[in-house]
């Protein structure tokens, strides 16, 4: 037989409400078997007898649990414990996501024709930054004056550390691997 504080623990355990609903329900609950409890041992009972009647009047633990869950909605709470989470979750998304893009992948829109039709004008390039094995023929990324620049590897350069850049009508360029943003991997185009 399970003492005062130990039916409640169990109530609320099969229960399973949100916070605010658990102390809300804890105290009304609390309230009823204590004035019970204390008005059985001014009759001369013991808290043995006491919570047999209580079981008789509210039913066992588990049957009072349950039927608290479906008054207040299991989906309800459920809905409940999930949106407080939601803000936790939002933000390590939004970390990770600025962690990925600084680290690994970024995006890349081409803005010119300068490699098509391996990447024509608009389409876009998922770059891994990563990797700095180049082959003949990759697509990269790197660093320009001004902005962020694609062109194809004609050569690689290891005595200068490097990759030798060829874009269509214009002369191949030299680039250092620190100037190297990264290899694509994935080409992908829009067409409105």
């Amino acid at each position: 037989m399970l003492n005062v504080e130990q039916y409640i623990n169990r109530v609320m355990e099969i229960a399973d409400l949100t916070r605010k609903d658990e102390k809300r329900v804890r105290s009304e609950l609390e309230s009823h078997l204590y004035e019970m409890l204390n008005a059985g041992e001014k009759s001369g009972l013991i808290e043995s007898e006491v919570m047999t009647m209580v079981e008789k009047e509210f039913g066992k633990a588990e049957e009072l649990g349950k039927m608290i869950a479906r008054a207040r909605g299991k989906f309800r709470t459920y809905l409940k414990k999930q949106a407080r989470r939601l803000p936790i979750i939002i933000a390590a998304a939004v970390i990770l996501a600025f962690a990925v893009k600084a680290v690994a992948f970024e995006a890349f829109r081409v803005t010119t024709d300068a490699i098509s039709p391996r990447a024509p004008k608009g389409s876009r390039v998922l770059v891994n930054k990563l990797t700095h094995n180049f082959k003949l023929n990759d697509v990269i990324i790197f660093r320009g004056d001004k902005c962020a620049i694609v062109g194809i590897v004609k050569e690689i350069d290891k005595d200068r550390d490097g990759v030798i850049v060829s874009r269509k009508n214009e002369e191949d360029v030299f680039v250092p691997e620190d100037k190297v943003i990264g290899k694509a991997f994935f080409l992908y185009s829009y067409s409105l």
